[in-house]
């Protein structure tokens, strides 16, 4: 069972989205950049479900993408302005830590 709140967790995905606002991460990315602050229990698919939720949220926007040389797909996670405003406290959701 993991030790952190899903609320938590979604506003640091939000944050780890906002250091370059608008240009898409990978999930490992996400997840490495996740895991030494807190979150070294945390798996794909833990992580997977919060992208969801904050997509349907309208927080972030993930697209998959191909890789035309190995035909690798992956999916790419960006932050919405939507999704920098709450982080920046000019909206709320309370299923969101933030303020």
């Amino acid at each position: 069972m993991p030790k952190f709140r899903n609320k938590d967790l979604r506003k640091d995905i939000l944050v780890t989205l906002a250091y370059v606002p608008f240009s898409p991460f990978r999930i490992k990315a996400i997840l490495n950049a996740l895991r030494p602050t807190g979150y070294e229990d945390l798996t794909e698919t833990s992580l997977m479900g919060q992208i969801k939720y904050l997509e349907e949220k309208n927080f972030i926007k993930a697209e998959k993408a191909r890789n035309i040389v190995t035909e690798e797909e992956t999916l790419l996670v960006t932050i919405t302005t939507k999704g920098i405003d709450l982080l920046e406290g000019n909206c709320t959701d309370i299923g969101v830590s933030c303020g």
